[in-house]
C-alpha cells in the first residue's frame, strides 16, 4: 500500500491550524515540541512544534513550525510525503 500525506509548515500557528483540522476531521493529534526533541537553541523556539501528525481513518496530515533559520513562506509551506511498503515502486518515484 503507498500513502501521498501533506506535511505543512507554519510560523508559529501549527498548534492551532492542528487542532482546528482535528475539530473538522476528527481523529488522533501528536505533536513533539523543538524542547521536547532537544532542538531547541533559543527560548523562543522551545514551544514551537518540531513535528506533528493528525491521524483519521482515511487521511493523515504531517506538520511543524518553522525556526528561524528554516523560515516559512508562501511557496514552501506544503511538501508531500509518500509512504509504504512496496520499495521497488517508491524508488522508482525517485
Amino acid at each position: 500500500m503507498l500513502n501521498l500525506d501533506p506535511y505543512l509548515n507554519f510560523n508559529g500557528q501549527r498548534r492551532q491550524a492542528m487542532e482546528f483540522y482535528r475539530s473538522v476531521l476528527g481523529g488522533d493529534l501528536q505533536f513533539s515540541t523543538y524542547q521536547e526533541t532537544g532542538q531547541s537553541k533559543k527560548d523562543e523556539e522551545k514551544n514551537l512544534i518540531m513535528h506533528s501528525v493528525l491521524k483519521n481513518d482515511f487521511l493523515t496530515i504531517y506538520a511543524a513550525d518553522g525556526k528561524e533559520e528554516h523560515k516559512v513562506s508562501f511557496g514552501n509551506s506544503v511538501h508531500l510525503s509518500i509512504q509504504g511498503d512496496d520499495e521497488e515502486k517508491l524508488t522508482g518515484f525517485f
